[in-house]
């Protein structure tokens, strides 16, 4: 059982074109109808855009919650209902980072 995991190579069917955005260019990969990849041969980068476009391509329904992550969500939804927003602005963050500098 063990060699048989030494040996597994993780590979995907998939129906997708991989872009790779860095800075103002994108590459893309294009992955044809049917495309069977290796996803050892992708660099880390790659891999990471294959499970970000994976992970969006799924609608919010079709992710599972167990009940305690269901619990969890209502009491943070009504917290945010009596509280209203909790944060602190982006710009006093900002002065509180740069005031620790000096």
């Amino acid at each position: 059982m063990l060699n048989d995991l030494v040996a597994y190579k993780p590979t995907f069917v998939v129906y997708l074109t991989l872009a790779i955005t860095k800075g103002p260019h994108v590459r893309r990969r294009i992955l044809g109808p049917m495309s069977t990849i290796d996803i050892a041969k992708l660099s880390p980068e790659e891999r990471l855009e294959l499970l970000e476009q994976l992970w969006d391509s799924l609608a919010p329904e079709a992710v599972p919650m167990t009940d305690a992550q269901k619990e969890e969500l209502d009491r943070r939804l009504d917290e945010l209902d009596r509280e209203g927003p909790v944060g602190i602005p982006w710009n006093e963050v900002l002065d509180r980072i740069r005031n620790r500098a000096l």
